[in-house]
């Protein structure tokens, strides 16, 4: 057998491994998204922020999303995710109450991410019934 058919079979075996391991593992605190619903009844004041045209220089950037929960239940945060080492997010209280607010504060940190970019923060509420996804976006030079 060639190295690289050899390296590329193991490559594809060790793929499959992972993947089935992965499907496996017991995530009994999170339920998958498809289980989830969209929390409609949180109101955020930019789902989407434009941060605009920014220098890789100027360092780290920051903007607060204000989310407003307009039911009349109380609503805790279970957990925040983001997709990359460059986004960071933490909110001021992990429970929301009844026609109350809270702060997502999210912090982008441009070194090395020349060009567009589009980030978003997956936000888990009330052990993974329902979610918010707010994001940012700008075009780093």
């Amino acid at each position: 057998m060639r190295p690289k058919t050899f390296i590329l079979l193991l490559f594809i075996i060790i793929l499959s491994i992972y993947s089935i391991w992965s499907n496996n593992v017991d995530n009994s605190s999170q339920k998958s998204r498809a289980n989830m619903q969209y929390a409609d009844f949180l109101i955020i004041d930019s789902a989407l922020f434009n941060v605009g045209e920014i220098y890789e220089k100027q360092g780290k950037i920051g903007h607060i999303f204000n989310i407003f929960n307009s039911s009349n239940d109380t609503i805790v945060i279970n957990g925040i995710r983001v997709g990359c080492s460059c986004i960071n997010a933490k909110v001021n209280s992990h429970i929301i109450g009844p026609k109350s607010s809270i702060e997502l504060y999210v912090v982008f940190d441009p070194t090395n991410r020349k060009g567009r970019f589009e980030k978003r923060i997956f936000v888990q509420l009330n052990q993974g019934d329902f979610y918010i996804i707010p994001g940012i976006y700008g075009v780093v030079n």
